[in-house]
């Protein structure tokens, strides 16, 4: 290995790893970590424009990590394996056709990654939903306000609304079942009954 190759690859490596630490305060954005920074004075308001926002960034920086890492791993791979005295293209016509391969390998990584992050979206405001849902229900008893924090959430990060004749223990009880939050056996909803 030469000395270009080395220092290279401890480049990459110092980039790689910066660029970790500057997404890592994202990447450790727990659900309950995030419904506790978009909250006003207590867990009953909440902001969804915040948790939207909050959300997004997350899935964006794991998506991120994910593209600079296989980014690493390609470097660190050309560096190690690849003889620098291989010629990869004489000519222009060669380089034309790398360069709409490359253009097309980027739209593609492009796609890739927005779907990912979309998923990644959804799942993290899901997530918020079902730590909110937790905690509810680790008190054994959910209140009126409990009920419309939970129908408020549903509507503004899932889009779910209520069904015209679904009760607010059955709303309560599809969102549990939706986000994939178990519904403990023994709570209390009688003040959100007949609603």
């Amino acid at each position: 290995m030469t000395l270009y190759r080395f220092l290279s690859l401890i480049a990459a490596s110092i980039g790689f790893v910066g660029a970790v630490f500057m997404s890592k305060s994202l990447l450790y954005l727990t659900p309950e970590r995030m419904l506790s920074q978009t909250t006003a004075e207590s867990l009953i308001k909440y902001s969804p424009n915040q948790i939207k926002a909050i959300t997004s960034q997350k899935a964006h920086a794991v998506s991120g990590a994910t593209a600079i890492f296989i980014a690493f791993l390609i470097q660190c791979v050309t560096l190690i394996l690849i003889d620098e005295k291989i010629v990869f293209w004489k000519g222009h016509v060669v380089f034309i056709f790398i360069f709409i391969s490359w253009v097309l390998i980027l739209l593609v990584l492009w796609c890739i990654l927005t779907c990912i992050t979309e998923f990644l979206d959804q799942r993290y405001k899901r997530s918020v939903i079902a730590s909110k849902l937790g905690s509810i229900f680790k008190s054994r008893k959910v209140t009126k306000e409990d009920a419309g924090l939970i129908e408020g959430m549903a509507q503004d990060l899932l889009g779910l609304d209520r069904y015209p004749q679904e009760s607010t223990e059955e709303f309560i009880k599809r969102i549990a079942k939706f986000v994939g939050q178990p519904v403990i056996t023994g709570i209390d909803l009688s003040e959100v009954r007949d609603n």
